[in-house]
């Protein structure tokens, strides 16, 4: 089985759902994964997984935002656990995080994510998905 980063924080989904209400997340219309219909978890396990290769990529927009969280976090990987909102195409129209996450990195995410578009959600999905997205910290700079 691969250990990747999307891996690791694929799996944590289940516990993302579950820790929500502890990180501040919770709303009335809350429901525990296994409580959700199938296609709802699956939808949210995808879109956690191309949320996640999209902060991890290399271009340009991607690093500048990896470069403001480097500064905000002891830990070599960083997982920000976050509400996403998409409309029925797939457009991310909306992301909030807990109080533990700066404002100045959710301004930042918002900026990065929202108007990018992931595939439909199944009809009827409750919104806003619970989410724990992984990021890599910069490598620092190598000194020759």
């Amino acid at each position: 089985m691969r250990n990747t980063m999307v891996d690791r924080f694929g799996r944590l989904i289940a516990a993302t759902f579950a820790l929500a209400g502890f990180a501040g997340l919770a709303d009335a219309k809350a429901i525990p994964p296994e409580a959700a219909p199938a296609e709802w978890v699956d939808y949210a396990r995808q879109a956690t997984g191309t949320i996640t290769a999209w902060l991890n990529a290399g271009d340009p927009n991607a690093t500048a935002f990896r470069a403001m969280i480097d500064g905000n976090a002891d830990a070599p990987d960083v997982a920000l656990i976050v509400r996403i909102w998409v409309d029925r195409n797939g457009a991310l129209t909306r992301v909030e995080g807990g109080a533990a996450i700066d404002p100045a990195v959710m301004s930042g995410l918002n900026t990065f994510l929202v108007g990018r578009r992931l595939a439909a959600p199944p009809r009827h999905m409750r919104l806003p998905m619970r989410i724990a997205l992984g990021l890599r910290r910069s490598p620092p700079p190598s000194s020759i």
